[in-house]
């Protein structure tokens, strides 16, 4: 007997079931609402039906009035569990969205870092909020009205063979036919709203970009460039949606012919059988009542051949985040550092992926088009195998090649060759060396960014590959030349939700000998950073930085440019503060300004990801070889600003 094979389900399959099942109590009432609602729309004509044939033709007043009533109650009944239903359905999707996006962030939170270079931001905001918006639509209108839809189709025609086995069987073949030129239509132009939506996002792209560098377009004298391109967009967007109107109009003006060569076959038959007392007036009146109801559920039935598709495809992209590599937890016992950082015969190479595709539209707001592109996104399905699916950039808009089309190139970019080196504790090393020579590389390994290097690299006698994320980023504080700051005040962005005194930070900053900057701050360290950080100078955001770092108080500080974008007397004040801090610790410092080594211990000079000599800067300085070119270089580089000035 052979064996039954398993279905296989992916991660995001298995996601969305165990949200299901979590919630599985309000899907299950919702779900029976919605049953019961569609037996009374149902039964609603079968009233009407019988107060015709058994009351009202019988002059019976009582009947009558009991009818009335029965149909009353059944309304009255019919919009409290449509309220109910609405109410719970939505409850569900709600929910289903709330631990799904949970799920999705927490997952992409604990990504690697290494998986960000692959995966814009914008394209993961995108999986997020798009594809769950998506995923919610299909959970709350489509499932629930497929069902309903379908129960209601089933239900009606059950009742219709009841009365009239006859007249049921003419007006069957419309019915199919009206679901088939349904279905055909919907298929049909779905490649025109693809087209439709594509052309919304590049006019959205467009109005975002357009605005926001519109000094730009001023200082460029390029206004009628930018009209030209949005009224290029904005002309195919009138067109496309001219024929759109144009469509819509053909197919209910399509459904409203075959309502009316149903409804009149229905009079002649009927009236013909009535005449000859086979059919009732009540049952003509049921069947007439039956087709302008059919219309609706096979509308909506081929309808949601475009929300199924973009339901599917969503679950495969969220699947693909699903499948991102995530920082392991590990239990290590690191907490420590005793005696020295050593990197021994150490190579790495950055994974590079090119994709000979040009981007349609000029670099988009990433934020901004994430909350609109539920409304913007392609989703047509990659049901064809020869075909892929591809995302700008910035992952706003989805284009599809053919795989015969497609021109990948994936190659490595050696940043570090073959170098062995070892910091001791309590050492202050500088690492120099021309853009590009691997010196912020180094940085990233040792604090767990990447991973995948040859070689070795210890802190004390422990692999770093044994050691936990968290213990690394405990040990090692560093302070980049980017720095980010989230829009929240200044203590919050020094601070980080630790539990930190004003007190102690304020004590940091005179410690630091930075009062007067952030003195210059309105409203003090309750400042509020505007997003992106634009009301406050990038020597301002360093500082930041720096306090970050202080006090978190690690016991290696490491220090990736972190004064390449600061003013010379703020340089000066860090410099100062940095000897103080700096005093009996360990740190590494990547320096693009050589006066930034000036106190360093020893200094490592890399040229193209090779360690090219190692020494104190007075015997580099003798040895007149690659650090005494670049200290040259860079002293008669100030000699030259000073001139200019």
């Amino acid at each position: 007997m052979e064996k039954m094979q398993i279905i296989k389900t992916t991660k995001a399959q298995d996601t969305i079931l165990e949200i299901i099942k979590k919630h599985w109590i309000v899907l299950f009432l919702s779900i029976v609402i919605m049953m019961s609602t569609t037996g009374i729309g149902i039964y609603l004509p079968v009233i009407v039906k019988h107060a015709i044939d058994e009351n009202i033709m019988a002059k019976n007043l009582n009947g009558l009035k009991q009818d009335a009533i029965v149909f009353l109650a059944c309304l009255i009944t019919l919009s409290l569990l449509t309220f109910f239903s609405i109410y719970i359905t939505e409850l569900f999707g709600q929910r289903f969205l709330f631990d799904l996006k949970q799920r999705l962030f927490a997952h992409i939170l604990h990504g690697k870092i290494a998986v960000f270079d692959k995966h814009p931001v914008g394209r993961l905001i995108s999986r997020i909020e798009s594809d769950g918006e998506s995923l919610r639509e299909f959970f709350t209108h489509s499932v629930i009205s497929i069902l309903s839809d379908i129960l209601l189709c089933i239900g009606m025609i059950i009742v219709l063979f009841r009365y009239s086995y006859a007249l049921t069987l003419l007006i069957i073949p419309i019915i199919v036919l009206l679901f088939i030129f349904s279905f055909w239509y919907q298929k049909s132009v779905a490649p025109f709203w693809v087209n439709l939506r594509k052309i919304n996002s590049a006019l959205f792209g467009y109005f975002s970009d357009f605005i926001k560098g519109h000094s730009i377009l001023r200082l460029f004298h390029k206004k009628p460039w930018a009209f030209t391109k949005v009224n290029e967009s904005l002309e195919k967007k009138y067109k496309n949606e001219i024929r759109g109107g144009l469509f819509d109009s053909i197919y209910f003006n399509s459904l409203q012919i075959f309502e009316a060569v149903s409804i009149s076959l229905i009079l002649w038959y009927g009236g013909v059988k009535a005449l000859s007392n086979k059919i009732t007036i009540g049952t003509i009146i049921l069947f007439v009542t039956y087709m302008k109801q059919f219309f609706g559920p096979i509308r909506n039935l081929s309808s949601q051949f475009q929300i199924f598709q973009k339901a599917f495809a969503s679950v495969k992209r969220i699947d693909g985040v699903f499948d991102m590599e995530t920082e392991e937890i590990k239990n290590s016992s690191k907490k420590d550092f005793n005696e020295k950082i050593t990197f021994s015969n150490v190579s790495f190479a950055y994974p590079i992926i090119k994709i000979d595709e040009q981007d349609k539209n000029l670099g988009q707001n990433i934020l901004e088009k994430a909350k609109v592109e539920s409304d913007n996104e392609t989703i047509k399905a990659d049901e064809d195998e020869n075909k892929y699916k591809y995302e700008d950039k910035n992952g706003n808009e989805e284009f599809y090649k053919e795989k015969k089309e497609e021109q990948k190139e994936e190659k490595l970019i050696n940043a570090l060759n073959d170098i062995s080196f070892t910091i001791r504790k309590g050492e202050k090393v500088g690492i120099v060396g021309r853009t590009g020579c691997g010196k912020t590389t180094i940085a990233s390994l040792l604090l767990k960014f990447y991973d995948g290097y040859r070689g070795s690299i210890k802190i004390d006698d422990l692999e770093l590959s044994d050691i936990s994320y968290e213990d690394v980023r405990t040990l090692i504080g560093a302070v980049f030349q980017d720095t980010f700051l989230f829009p929240d005040t200044i203590f919050n962005n020094i601070v980080l939700d630790s539990k930190i005194s004003e007190q102690k930070v304020n004590q940091a900053i005179d410690e630091l000998g930075v009062r007067a900057i952030f003195d210059n701050f309105i409203d003090g360290l309750k400042t509020v950073i505007k997003e992106d950080g634009t009301n406050i100078s990038s020597g301002e955001k360093q500082l930041i930085a720096l306090l970050r770092i202080y006090i978190k108080d690690p016991q290696i500080f490491l220090l990736d440019e972190a004064t390449s974008s600061v003013d010379n007397i703020t340089e000066n004040l860090i410099y100062q503060a940095l000897e103080k801090i700096l005093k009996n610790r360990t740190a590494i410092i990547i320096a693009h300004r050589l006066s930034t080594i000036e106190f360093c211990d020893r200094i490592l000079c890399f040229h193209q990801g090779h360690l090219v000599e190692a020494g104190t800067k007075d015997e580099l300085l003798l040895k007149g070889g690659y650090f005494a070119n670049l200290y040259k270089s860079y002293k008669d580089g100030q000699a030259k600003q000073v001139v200019s000035a």
